[in-house]
């Protein structure tokens, strides 16, 4: 039986210009991992290892906080330079001034 000691949650603030760029990584016993990336400035080599490498081109969840340059202009060349990134859900969060 699997205890809480075989769960592993890491969270990677790569750099990523003057943006920021999350990753949120869990893993189970069991060999389950979750994924979750969070805004990306600057796509860099950086980046481009934790995708490729660590989670193997697949990714559970990208969230956009919001459409500004800083938090999505890497991300807008992550996925041109990448056609092989498997993404299984996009969450854009964005909020209209509602006055």
């Amino acid at each position: 039986m699997a205890s809480e000691e075989d769960n592993v949650v890491r969270l990677l603030f790569p750099v990523s210009g003057n943006g920021d760029c999350i990753f949120c990584i869990a893993d189970n016993a069991e060999g389950t991992r979750f994924s979750m990336m969070i805004d990306c400035h600057v796509f860099t080599s950086e980046i481009k290892d934790i995708l490729s490498n660590t989670l193997k081109c697949h990714l559970n969840y990208l969230v956009v906080t919001h459409i500004d340059n800083d938090h999505i202009d890497g991300i807008c060349n992550m996925l041109y330079q990448m056609p092989e990134l498997k993404i299984d859900h996009i969450i854009c969060l964005v909020l209209k001034n509602l006055d």
